[in-house]
């Protein structure tokens, strides 16, 4: 199977070869060619949502702005404070926005950071590229999993550039791991063990409440709700948004996004078939309602499973391993890969290894993820996280989710694009109104 990425490193190759009539070859929307930037043309960047990653991916890229010809030249946010902060990290010139629609207008704008709390993704990318903007959008791709293929159904519309921001898929290991698959390394591949661990006495997100924060005065928490359900005023909710579904999905969307993407690299972006999941309140007693320790496996028509561990109260993980019918494949950083052929297939793995048990295989080297982002733009190189496989992530994550939820598997029919899952209530038991009244009709039917 051809990965959606090495389409695109061949089509870039033959565009470059091409040079104008490349626009032609692709076939991109006047939307995508007016965005689309010269190798040496600077990006304009718009960040939204200032708040700590944010405001992070805005100093990335305000730092590194020489070295990758861009600019943050306007920020936004809901919170007075952050607005001022955002534009402070940016350099102290950026124009300020209350409203990501009115920023969405900037003149000469060319991108766009989305940073948002995750209720709140899938309308700004829709809108961002609607408007003709290319996107930067931060981990997870979106809170449902309709929201993610209508995103992507309007990237494929668009012909624009959209990067998740999960920066694992710029590790080698990954892309190394995938050819030693294809060539049949390790055997059948039977189930990949992946996690995220910590351990957090004080609570894993319960970040500081600003007490400066003032509704009605000096931030809109009104919009801030958004597609989520109106509620008054709660501060835990609008600085821990992590802890409260209606926002987010906590470990699952927080952390284990970082660990499925780069395994979609591996596995071709593989849309699940369904996911089980167990876990639950263990440790934190307060008012959260996503668990402290999570165990999501999601099964793949192709005969894999996929186990995804994590607790935010023991931060002894698991390995990143591939466990394969004759050999184990384990991701062990610096861009390799280690192999390890299973006892009873030793022998032939010797004689095909020059009598080694093991081997340690060098994926290649690929730039930082914001830069990758930069360079698609401009037409220089693939993404690595592109919406195929932000969308292809969202369904593995959300189903673990809903699993957990509801207390049973959760399936996916692929050829619809929906969530197979029982009562007719159970998505609005789950996470507000699904699919979220913005999407029209945009997200039916599967990528």
């Amino acid at each position: 199977m051809e990965t959606n990425n090495e389409f695109n490193r061949r089509d870039f190759l033959r565009v470059t070869a091409a040079g104008a009539a490349g626009v032609a070859v692709l076939g991109q929307s006047a939307k995508s060619y007016a965005a689309a930037k010269g190798a040496n043309d600077k990006i304009r960047i718009g960040g939204i949502g200032c708040g700590g990653q944010g405001r992070s991916l805005i100093g990335a890229f305000t730092d590194n702005a020489a070295d990758w010809n861009c600019e943050v030249v306007a920020v936004c946010d809901l919170y007075d404070k952050r607005k001022e902060m955002g534009q402070d990290r940016a350099g102290g010139k950026a124009k300020v926005y209350h409203d990501y629609e009115d920023l969405l207008n900037h003149p000469d704008l060319d991108a766009v950071i989305v940073a948002t709390p995750d209720h709140w993704h899938a309308k700004i990318c829709l809108d961002a590229l609607e408007s003709g903007l290319n996107v930067y959008c931060e981990k997870p791709f979106s809170h449902t999993p309709y929201e993610a293929l209508a995103v992507h159904n309007k990237v494929q519309e668009t012909g624009l550039t959209l990067q998740v921001g999960s920066q694992h898929t710029a590790d080698g290991s990954y892309y190394a791991g995938r050819k030693a698959l294809q060539e049949g390394l390790i055997g059948k591949p039977l189930w990949t063990e992946t996690g995220y661990a910590r351990n957090n006495p004080n609570g894993e997100w319960n970040w500081t409440i600003d007490e400066e924060a003032k509704p009605g005065v000096n931030l809109d928490w009104n919009k801030w709700l958004g597609s989520a359900p109106k509620i008054p005023w709660d501060p835990d909710r609008y600085f821990r948004f992590r802890k409260y579904y209606d926002y987010s999905g906590g470990i699952a969307t927080d952390l284990f996004y970082h660990k499925l993407a780069p395994f979609m690299i591996v596995f071709e972006d593989e849309m699940p078939l369904r996911a089980s999941a167990g876990g639950g309140k263990f440790i934190f007693k307060d008012d959260r309602e996503v668990p402290d320790t999570s165990f999501n496996v999601i099964d793949y028509p192709s005969g894999h499973s996929i186990v995804l561990h994590s607790s935010m109260c023991n931060s002894m993980g698991v390995p990143d391993r591939i466990h394969g019918q004759k050999a184990n494949l384990d991701i062990i950083g610096d861009n390799k890969i280690r192999i390890r052929a299973e006892k009873p297939f030793m022998e032939e793995f010797k004689d095909k290894h020059d009598g080694q048990e093991e081997i340690i295989i060098q994926g290649e080297d690929r730039p930082d993820h914001r830069k990758n982002f930069l360079d698609a733009v401009r037409g220089l190189d693939w993404l690595h996280l592109d919406s195929k496989r932000g969308y292809a992530t969202q369904v593995g994550i959300s189903l673990g989710v809903y699993a957990l939820r509801q207390g049973k598997s959760v399936a996916w029919d692929e050829t619809k694009g929906v969530i197979d899952a029982g009562p007719d209530d159970f998505h609005g038991g789950v996470a507000g109104k699904f699919p979220p009244s913005f999407l029209g009709n945009s997200w039916k039917g599967a990528a």
